[in-house]
């Protein structure tokens, strides 16, 4: 979360330090949900294994990248 944090200072963009953060990985965390509760039939046990830790792995990294920049923008911007 520090490092997130870092980043997102040290953003330059034209639409401000947040809101590229909070769009693009927001709408990236929506379809990692999507995946994450829409699992395939077809995979055997050690490849379901693998989907579920793949899926929610990436599912807590994505609602990081994006939840960081959303507060920090609620609290420090007026």
């Amino acid at each position: 979360d520090p490092l997130m944090g870092v980043i997102v200072t040290r953003t330059k963009s034209r639409f401000g330090r947040y809101k590229p953060w909070i769009f693009f990985w927001a709408i990236l965390n929506a379809l990692i949900m999507y995946a994450k509760f829409s699992v395939p039939y077809s995979l055997e046990e050690n490849s379901l294994k693998l989907y579920v830790a793949v899926t929610y792995l990436l599912c807590g990294e994505t609602y990081t990248l994006y939840d960081i920049p959303f507060w920090s923008n609620r609290f420090y911007t007026f």
